[in-house]
């Protein structure tokens, strides 16, 4: 049975030629059932990123760089030109603008962090829309990340993870489910994560959905989705 294979690059504190290495290394398969190879492009959480950049500036890529970089040694033959290359982007955070920089890099799919927020998700997606970033007819297919939370806690790490959890509308939607949880106890958490794949469904010209259980309880959560047929 044919596979196709994923793997994650990220350039942290690595110069642009060690990003290009490893792009080159991750590209190359030996495995004859690996139909398709793709490369999720990042330019990854280093703690340290930040305090080098002073000193290291420009020679730090970003993940628009990355991306270039991928499709430059695509393009001049040096990995196959069946490799597909992923990007990942944060709604909750940044404008469509970052999504159309990604595009025009070369990115040609794009994995969203996850819809915890659902008013700034879906203003973000529908501006997507309108600016033909995201249509039936777009030069990259956009993903939404799904979590899959277990519980209150994970919810909150990925508020951390995206980058919100100082945000109003977070500890809005934190004191909310606490309140549904000590009404309802688990099915509290079900209910959040069935009522999120609903409304990601419901978005125009999604290309697909990335499930994201982190832990014991997502996984849970996940099989019971399953089961009741919601995931397929």
């Amino acid at each position: 049975m044919e596979t196709s294979n994923k793997l994650t690059i990220t350039s942290k504190l690595r110069s642009r030629k060690q990003v290009a290495q490893l792009i080159c290394e991750a590209a190359i398969s030996t495995d004859h059932h690996v139909s398709s190879q793709a490369l999720l492009l990042v330019s990854g959480g280093h703690k340290l990123r930040e305090f080098a950049r002073p000193v290291m500036g420009s020679t730090l890529l970003d993940s628009f760089e990355m991306i270039s970089t991928a499709t430059k040694l695509r393009n001049d033959g040096y990995i196959d030109q069946t490799t597909a290359l992923w990007a990942v982007e944060n709604p909750l955070v940044d404008g469509p603008e970052r999504l159309q920089q990604k595009i025009e890099a070369g990115a040609e799919v794009i994995v969203t962090q996850p819809p915890l927020l659902w008013d700034k998700y879906e203003q973000w997606w529908f501006a997507s829309v309108s600016k033909g970033l995201i249509n039936a007819k777009s030069q990259a297919k956009v993903i939404v990340g799904l979590p899959v939370i277990g519980s209150v806690d994970t919810l909150k790490f990925w508020m951390k993870l995206t980058q919100i959890h100082h945000l109003p509308e977070s500890r809005d939607t934190l004191l909310k489910l606490e309140y549904e949880m000590q009404k309802y106890s688990k099915e509290a958490i079900f209910q959040w994560n069935k009522n999120i794949l609903a409304r990601a469904r419901a978005l125009p010209h999604v290309a697909g959905f990335h499930i994201m259980p982190i832990n014991k309880g997502g996984v849970i959560q996940t099989n019971r989705m399953i089961k009741e047929g919601l995931l397929q």
